[in-house]
């Protein structure tokens, strides 16, 4: 499997400034030592751990695969909340040059906990033993844009790690003496991909192999699929739903639907965000509906059952099922799993070849 890399770089997020006028009575938060002003600069300490696709970087303007903001929260090691923050969380926005900003300044003297999480418009939830959350939401049925590798309709949600090791948590430390701490956002998702190419020796059809639809189905009332609004801990992403869970998934193409690739050139036809879960002991089913664009009545289902989906799905790894299709029949051809991979480029899943 070939798998392009590049890393995927934010510029660093905090700068040291003394503020020589203020003493310890001019802010409730202040040490011994003064004061340091964490204020973003030119620099480089906060990145996409392992960024693949979806979330491909930063940009000044916010774009679908971009992110131009990140909500930052601030507790003393005790988890006790830090006076003068902002309760559910502050806004750095990315500038012109590199350096990110607030619209209010934040000053720290001792060490102190920071964790950061992607959206910025979540509202954080303090917990006094640490487990600080936002709400997010998973959707078992989603769709996406087959035109490119980033636009589905689940969010991709980050939360920051010391770490830059795939799905490792590790505690943000900032203080005055360590104003600028390395900072990795994580993806507390799993990635589902389905490449697709004709069996050797089946002629392919140019108006009718375009993939509708793809949908997964745990057997005999499996429910092995998260779904729902959920809770993500800013520490760790653990996931914590408040709905039950569900039997199937599936992946629809909102947009541009993907035609099966050649022999040895497979195409990537389905792809989105998932919860991650434990592995599965029952089957699942893999239906395949194709057609011609536009043509609901030239419709037909494929389906086969499998335990290729057993596995469990970590947050932060990309799934690669490869599927091919014969003439009456489809079948799983490999499967391939590993860290969602730094990108290049445009960060394009295409193409994906043994």
């Amino acid at each position: 499997m070939i798998h392009k890399r590049v890393s995927v770089r934010l510029l660093s997020l905090f700068s040291v400034c003394l503020i020589a006028s203020c003493s310890g009575d001019d802010f409730a938060g202040a040490g011994a030592d003064g004061l340091t002003l964490l204020q973003p600069v030119d620099g480089g300490s906060l990145s996409l751990a392992e960024s693949r696709s979806i979330v491909n970087g930063t940009a000044t303007t916010a774009a679908t695969d971009k992110i131009s903001s990140i909500l930052v929260y601030l507790t003393y090691t005790d988890h006790t909340k830090y006076p003068g923050f902002t309760a559910g969380g502050q806004v750095f926005n990315l500038q012109s040059g590199g350096k990110w900003t607030s619209a209010t300044p934040v000053y720290i003297s001792i060490q102190q906990y920071l964790y950061a999480c992607s959206p910025s418009g979540l509202t954080i939830t303090h917990n006094n033993t640490g487990k600080h959350t936002v709400p997010v939401s998973v959707s078992a049925e989603q769709t996406f844009d087959g035109n490119n590798e980033w636009n589905c309709t689940n969010t991709d949600y980050l939360y920051g790690s010391a770490s830059n090791t795939v799905g490792e948590a590790r505690q943000i430390m900032a203080s005055r003496t360590n104003p600028s701490p390395a900072i990795y956002l994580q993806h507390a998702l799993s990635q589902i991909v389905f490449s697709m190419e004709n069996a050797s020796g089946r002629i392919p059809d140019p108006d009718y192999d375009y993939v509708k639809s793809i949908s997964l189905k745990a057997n005999d009332s499996g429910v092995p699929f998260q779904n729902g609004n959920a809770t993500m801990q800013l520490a760790d992403g653990v996931l914590t739903f408040s709905q039950p869970r569900v039997g199937e998934l599936k992946f629809t193409p909102s947009a541009n639907p993907v035609q099966v690739g050649d022999v040895g050139r497979p195409s990537t036809v389905a792809y989105g965000l998932v919860a991650p879960r434990a592995a599965f002991s029952g089957t699942m089913t893999l239906t395949i509906v194709l057609g011609k664009v536009g043509d609901p009545a030239t419709e037909r289902e494929l389906s086969v059952s499998t335990s290729v989906f057993n596995a469990e799905w970590t947050k932060g790894n990309r799934y690669i099922y490869k599927l091919s299709l014969g003439d009456r029949e489809i079948s799983i051809s490999g499967v391939s799993i590993a860290g969602w991979g730094k990108v290049t480029g445009s960060g394009s899943l295409l193409p994906e070849r043994d």
